[in-house]
C-alpha cells in the first residue's frame, strides 16, 4: 500500500520549473505545462528608501522629467537669477537724447538689402552661418517677461474697474477731444462718429440725473483715450498713463450695460470697434478678439459686406452709401487679416465673401490722389491683400514646405518692396505736418513689418492655426527679409518711444504688435554676430528703448519684469561691443 502511494504521489506532483521535466509529464511523454500564478496581494508598509514605488509612478515621473528636459531646452542658458525680481537701478542706464537717425539699414551687408537681391529668386533661405549660437535665447527672455506684463495688467485692470474712481478733469477732456476730431483723419468710419454729442458728453458728466447711452460712453472714452495719445506728444507735461488709465477703466465700467442694450446699430459698431482696440492695446488679447468678432458682426448686419452686390453700376445696391463706409469696412477686413496672423485666430470677415469696392480715394476734389491719408489706405490694402494670400497658399502647401517656402519668401519681400516703393516710412515720418501724422505712418509700417515676421514663423510651424506665440529664437527661421524687416522694427520702436515714453506706447508696441519678438531676433544676430560694427545703428536703438522702457516702469509697476528683461540683453550686447574692441584692439 505504501509502495503504490509513493508512486502516486510521484505521479501526481505538479509541473515544476525548476525541473526539465517532471515525473508525471514524463510517464505520460507530454511537455510540463507551467500554471500561471497571481501573485498574493500583501500590503507592507512604505519604505523610506521608496523601493515599493510602482511601475506606473515610475513611468509617469520620467514623462514628467522629460517634458521638464525639453522645456529647459527652450530656456536662456546663462541668464542671472530672477531677472525680473532685480532692483531697478536709475543710473544704470544712459539718460535719453534727442533721437537717432533713422537711416536706411547698415547693418546688413549691402548685397543683402539691397532690392536686386530681394528681387531674386533665391533656393537657399538661410542667412550666412555665423560661429556660434547665441548665449542666450533673447526671445524666451522677453516672451517671459512680456506674460509677466500681462498677468501684471489684467489684475491691476480687474481691481481697478471695481475700486477706482473715474475722474478726468473737463479741461483735460475736452483738449483731447479737440485734438482728436482736429488731426484724426484715418479712423475706421470716423465719419459716422457724432462729434457735437461727443464733445457735449464732459459737461454732462457732470449731472448725474441725465442719462447717457452705454455706446456713447464707451465711444466717449475710447476717443479720450487716443485723443490724449496724440496731446502727450505736444505736451510732455500731460499725466497720460494716468488719465488714459482712467479713459480704459470708464470703457471698462460702460462694457456690460451697453452690451446688454446693443442692438446692432452704428453706434454699436462704433463702441465694438473702439473697444477692441483699445483692450488690445492694453494686453487684453481676448476681449480686443470678442470685440472685433462683434463689430464684423454687426458690420454683416447692417449690410456692410454687400455695399456693391449689384449688377448695376458701383452702389447700385446701396445708393446712399459714401465712400467712408466703404473705406471702413476695407479697414475691418486689415484688423480682420490681422488678429489671424498675430494671434491665430479663425477668419471672421475674410472667411466668408464680401462684395464691397475699393473706396475711390479721388471723391474728393479738394484733396489732392497723393495725401497721406490715401497713401497709408493704398499701402495697408496691399499688405492685407498679401497677408491673405498667404493663409491661401499656406492652406494649398502646408504639406510641400520645398514649395511654401519660395512662395512666402516671395511674399514677405513684395511687403518691403511696397514700402520702398512709397519712401516709407522714414522720409514720410520726418516731412509729416503733426506729430500725429507721424505716428499714423509708423503705425502702417509696425503692421506691414510685423506681418513679414508672423508670416515666416507661421512657415517655419507649417500649420495656420498654430497656438505657439513667438517663444523662442528657433520659432523665426533666418532670413535677409527677416532682418530687414526686425531692424526696421527695432528702429520705429525706438522713435516711437523717445517721441512718447508713456505706457500707452509701451503696451501698444510691445502688445498688440508683439514687438519682442522682431527685437529679440535682431538682439540675437548682434550677440552671434563675429563683428558687431554693421550693427551700430540697431545697438543705439536698443539701448534707447531699454531707456524708455526703464523711464516708464517708474511709474507704472507692471512694466518692471520687461524693463529687467530689456536692460539685461542691452548689458549683455554692450559687453559683446567691449569684447570686439579688445579683440580690434590686440590686431
Amino acid at each position: 500500500m505504501s509502495g503504490s502511494s509513493a508512486q502516486l504521489n510521484a505521479l501526481s506532483v505538479r509541473c515544476n520549473r525548476h525541473m526539465p521535466r517532471c515525473n508525471k509529464c514524463l510517464a505520460s511523454e507530454s511537455e510540463c505545462v507551467y500554471p500561471a500564478r497571481q501573485k498574493r496581494k500583501v500590503t507592507k508598509p512604505a519604505a523610506k528608501d521608496g523601493s515599493n514605488v510602482s511601475n506606473q509612478a515610475l513611468t509617469n515621473i520620467l514623462e514628467r522629467l522629460q517634458k521638464v528636459e525639453q522645456h529647459c531646452d527652450a530656456l536662456p542658458t546663462s541668464i542671472p537669477f530672477s531677472i525680473a525680481q532685480r532692483t531697478l537701478d536709475s543710473n544704470s542706464e544712459p539718460s535719453q537724447g534727442n533721437g537717432i537717425p533713422l537711416l536706411p539699414i547698415s547693418a546688413i551687408p549691402s548685397e543683402i538689402s539691397s532690392p536686386s537681391y530681394l528681387a531674386t529668386p533665391h533656393s537657399d533661405f538661410s542667412l550666412p552661418s555665423l560661429p556660434a549660437p547665441a548665449p542666450i535665447d533673447a526671445t524666451s527672455v522677453l516672451h517671459s517677461a512680456i506674460e509677466q506684463v500681462e498677468k501684471l495688467m489684467l489684475r491691476s485692470f480687474a481691481k481697478s474697474v471695481i475700486t477706482e474712481e473715474v475722474r478726468i478733469p473737463k479741461e483735460v477732456a475736452k483738449l483731447w477731444l479737440s485734438n482728436f476730431f482736429d488731426q484724426m483723419f484715418s479712423d475706421l468710419f470716423l465719419s459716422l462718429i457724432d462729434r457735437r454729442l461727443i464733445e457735449m458728453v464732459p459737461d454732462l458728466l457732470e449731472h448725474p440725473q441725465i442719462h447717457l447711452d452705454a455706446g456713447i460712453l464707451v465711444i466717449y472714452y475710447a476717443t479720450l483715450w487716443q485723443g490724449g495719445a496724440i496731446t502727450s506728444t505736444l505736451d510732455r507735461t500731460t499725466d497720460l498713463g494716468s488719465f488714459a488709465r482712467l479713459a480704459y477703466i470708464g470703457c471698462l465700467r460702460a462694457l456690460p450695460l451697453w452690451q446688454r442694450e446693443a442692438t446692432g446699430t452704428y453706434t454699436d459698431l462704433l463702441a465694438a470697434i473702439a473697444m477692441s482696440r483699445m483692450a488690445g492695446d492694453s494686453f487684453d488679447y481676448e476681449l480686443a478678439w470678442k470685440m472685433h468678432k462683434q463689430a464684423c458682426e454687426y458690420a454683416q448686419a447692417l449690410d456692410l459686406h454687400n455695399l456693391d452686390d449689384g449688377d448695376g453700376p458701383i452702389g447700385s445696391h446701396h445708393p446712399n452709401i459714401n465712400e467712408e463706409n466703404r473705406k471702413g469696412f476695407w479697414g475691418l477686413i486689415q484688423i480682420d487679416a490681422f488678429f489671424r496672423l498675430l494671434f491665430n485666430k479663425p477668419p471672421i470677415l475674410t472667411g466668408n465673401v464680401w462684395k464691397v469696392n475699393l473706396p475711390w480715394l479721388n471723391s474728393d476734389p479738394l484733396h489732392d490722389t497723393r495725401t497721406l491719408d490715401q497713401m497709408l489706405f493704398i499701402v495697408s490694402s496691399r499688405v492685407a491683400l498679401i497677408t491673405l494670400q498667404f493663409f491661401a497658399i499656406l492652406e494649398e502647401y502646408k504639406d510641400e514646405p520645398e514649395v511654401l517656402g519660395p512662395k512666402t519668401e516671395a511674399l514677405c519681400i513684395e511687403v518691403v518692396q511696397i514700402f520702398d516703393e512709397w519712401k516709407l516710412p522714414y522720409e514720410q515720418m520726418y516731412s509729416a505736418k503733426t506729430p500725429f501724422e507721424a505716428f499714423t505712418i509708423a503705425e502702417a509700417a509696425l503692421t506691414a513689418y510685423t506681418s513679414v515676421i508672423f508670416m515666416l514663423r507661421k512657415m517655419t510651424a507649417l500649420d495656420s492655426t498654430s497656438p505657439a506665440p513667438i517663444s523662442t529664437d528657433g520659432d523665426v527661421r533666418d532670413s535677409p527679409v527677416a532682418l530687414i524687416a526686425s531692424c526696421h522694427l527695432v528702429k520705429i520702436c525706438s522713435w516711437l518711444l523717445d517721441m512718447c515714453a508713456h505706457s500707452v506706447m509701451l503696451s501698444w508696441t510691445f502688445g498688440m504688435y508683439r514687438a519682442y519678438a522682431p527685437l529679440a531676433y535682431v538682439i540675437g544676430h548682434i550677440l552671434r554676430a563675429p563683428d558687431v560694427t554693421p550693427f551700430s545703428e540697431e545697438i543705439e536703438a536698443v539701448k534707447r528703448i531699454s531707456a524708455g522702457i526703464l523711464a516708464v516702469s517708474k511709474t507704472e509697476k507692471e512694466m518692471v519684469p520687461l524693463a529687467n528683461s530689456i536692460r539685461y540683453l542691452n548689458e549683455e550686447i554692450q559687453k559683446k561691443v567691449r569684447e570686439t574692441e579688445e579683440e580690434l584692439d590686440e590686431y
